[in-house]
């Protein structure tokens, strides 16, 4: 049997516009089509901010990487390269393609604070996205119009988690949200879990070059921020795959790595066979100040004085050869 159809377009508002002469210029509607002919290209074959990153050195893999992430893992993933492969590249590349196309609008980048500002010089220098940091926040400012009104936010995890924080950082929805350091949300019962974990976020990025350094458990509590439900219950995961009498070990290693590829992305030095410029280590010495060289005493002495206290607590004896873990001033002496 034939069918018809019929189709009805309401074009008041356009014609009204047109007749009181409000029209945009037509390289703004040729913008606007340009972009929804590039968001709703799905299958990512080509980056389109390839061409627009001059600033960096694109190897083969991190490409690829990137690709992977976006077509095939939906933008939630771990990046778990070995460590000087780049995954603060791939995620910039992530990052910038998803703004180019459109899909991203608002982001949060969640890092110890040691490293805010170099997330943020990277961002800006390499991929020329723009954003501002927690420490940049003007103290005036009330925090949650600081977490509501600005888009591309870089915190630390020690600050977005804070009381303070917390609620505002939770309460509205972010496009992307990216983790450095990620084995931080390793234990499931720390805040760092509970926040990323509280986020409403539609991609996520965990960057870590040690996913596990303890247990399997580990790499369960963080493939569950980025797909709930993958490896089940933790029960379900322990029965299932990890060995009873060590936890670091795996059973059923083959169907284990089906599913971690699901979510996962990692680069090793003999995989990627580039050659990647060499570092270079150097040894700078000062000669500490008066004031300084008293602060490493005094705070020397009280750590001393402390360690039968800390024993106690950590339920073993700690050796008394155990210096305290900064670097003595006068072993820095020229």
């Amino acid at each position: 049997m034939e069918k018809n159809y019929t189709f009805k377009f309401n074009s008041d508002t356009a014609l009204s516009a047109l007749k009181a002469g409000k029209y945009d210029p037509i390289n703004f509607y040729q913008a606007r089509l340009d972009l929804f002919s590039l968001s709703v290209m799905a299958d990512y074959d080509q980056l389109i901010c390839l061409p627009t990153l001059t600033a960096i050195d694109k190897y083969w893999y991190q490409i690829e990487t990137a690709r992977k992430v976006l077509r095939q893992l939906g933008g939630r993933a771990l990046l778990a390269d070995e460590v000087g492969l780049g995954k603060t590249i791939e995620a910039g590349l992530i990052i910038a393609e998803y703004l180019a196309r459109g899909m991203v609008q608002s982001m949060l980048v969640l890092t110890p604070a040691s490293l805010v500002s170099q997330w943020q010089s990277e961002l800006s220098d390499k991929f020329n996205i723009a954003t501002i940091t927690t420490d940049n926040r003007d103290p005036q400012q009330p925090i949650d119009e600081f977490w509501t009104n600005n888009p591309r936010i870089i915190a630390s995890l020690n600050t977005a988690k804070s009381a303070k924080h917390y609620p505002h950082v939770t309460s509205r929805t972010w496009d992307l949200v990216v983790v450095d350091e990620a084995h931080h949300l390793k234990n499931r019962t720390t805040l760092n879990w509970k926040l990323v974990n509280a986020l409403n976020k539609r991609f996520i990025l965990m960057l870590t070059a040690t996913p596990v350094q303890n247990s399997l458990i580990e790499l369960f509590n963080l493939l569950t921020l980025l797909k709930p439900g993958l490896l089940q219950t933790e029960a379900a995961f322990k029965k299932e795959y990890v060995d009873s009498r060590n936890g670091r070990v795996p059973k059923n290693p083959e169907k284990l790595r089906s599913l971690m590829r699901e979510v996962m992305v990692r680069n090793t030095r003999a995989l990627v066979d580039v050659k990647l410029p060499k570092r270079f280590a150097t040894t700078i010495t000062v000669t500490p100040a008066a004031g300084e060289e008293k602060l490493y005493q005094d705070l020397s002495e009280y750590l001393r004085s402390s360690y039968p206290q800390i024993a106690s607590i950590l339920g073993r004896s700690i050796p008394q050869n155990v210096q305290p873990s900064l670097i003595h001033p006068t072993s820095c002496q020229k």
